[in-house]
Parts: structure tokens; sequence; C-alpha cells
């Protein structure tokens, strides 16, 4: 695992797009390479979120394998250094189960870090989401600033910045939330 996570952490998104859009798409055909949605319905069906979610499974699928590897590191990481604190060994020494001591007092306290980090690298998960939006052909906010650029429309590049930066802003503010739900000496 720590390995791959290694690996996996330098994998630029155009190329793990590229692979599963050949893999999945090409060579076994079980999802679409790119949207491809037949237009025209006003109404939302049940057919239309199963077509939706299978031309979003490729896009959501290259965008979890990218940014799950530096999220575990972080994770493994902050579990090493708490499973040596005293209060990890004192609650070892009354003689709580392995599963308890880990899930119980390790994994909470090390869950804290890798809040941190989630919030703070939602910006470069929106940036590898325009690559992959634009790869797979998805009309969203990647797409925008690609056509926006190609006509030289500076207020919808601005604009789209914009609502990026308040979504990293609201991220951070989502992981100062959870911080007062998973440590009760954190207060505001």
């Amino acid at each position: 695992m720590f390995g791959v996570s290694n690996i996996m952490w330098g994998v630029p998104s155009y190329w793990l797009a590229t692979i599963l859009i050949y893999v999945f798409a090409i060579q076994l055909k079980i999802f679409p390479p790119s949207l491809s949605t037949s237009g025209g319905a006003t109404t939302l069906d049940l057919s239309q979120v199963f077509n939706i979610l299978g031309h979003s499974f490729l896009p959501i699928l290259t965008l979890v394998i990218l940014n799950m590897p530096l999220q575990a590191l972080v994770m493994r990481n902050n579990m090493v250094n708490i499973l040596e604190e005293d209060f990890v060994m004192a609650a070892k020494a009354r003689g709580l189960k392995q599963r308890t001591l880990v899930l119980g007092h390790a994994a909470r306290n090390a869950l804290l870090p890798s809040i941190t980090n989630l919030a703070l690298s939602f910006g470069n998960i929106l940036a590898g989401a325009y690559l992959v939006e634009i790869i797979y052909s998805y009309p969203g906010m990647g797409f925008l600033i690609e056509q926006s650029a190609l006509v030289r429309d500076y207020p919808v590049i601005e604009g789209v910045f914009f609502v990026t930066a308040i979504m990293v802003i609201l991220a951070n503010l989502v992981a100062d939330i959870a911080y007062l739900y998973l440590d009760p000496r954190v207060e505001y």
C-alpha cells in the first residue's frame, strides 16, 4: 500500500484519465469514453440519472485514484506518530484490545491533520478536475475555462477562479467545523 501510494502520487491526471478511457471504454466497453448523453429531455427520470452516473464514473474514478494516495500517506504517517504517543502506550498498558486502541484512540487523533490536509488540497483537487473534465469532454468548469481562454473571455475566467476560491474557503470552513465534532478540546 505504501509503495503504491508513493507511485500514484506522481501520476498526472491526464495520463491516468487516458489509461482509464483506454481500458474501461475502448477495450472493455463498460463505460462511455466521454460525455455523450442524449439531450432534449426536460424532466429527470431514473434512466437519465443512471445515464449521467455512467458518464460520470470514469472522471470521478480518475479524481479519486489521484487524490487518495496523498491522503493515505498523510493518514499513515499520522497513525505511526500517534501510536508512539504516551496516551496510546497507557491505553495499551490498561489492556485495551488492539482494535479499540487503533480505532478509538489513535485514528480519531490522526484524522485531524488529514482533514486539514484534505481541505488545503481542495484547490489542487479542483485544478486536477479541470484537466480531467477536458479529457473526458465533460462540460464543467474546466471545459468553461478552456473555451473562455480560446476566445479570450477574461471575465468568465475570472468568475470561474472566483467561484473556485469560494469553494476552497468553504472547504476550509467545513474542515474547521468538523474539528469541533472530532476533537472535544477544540473551541471557537
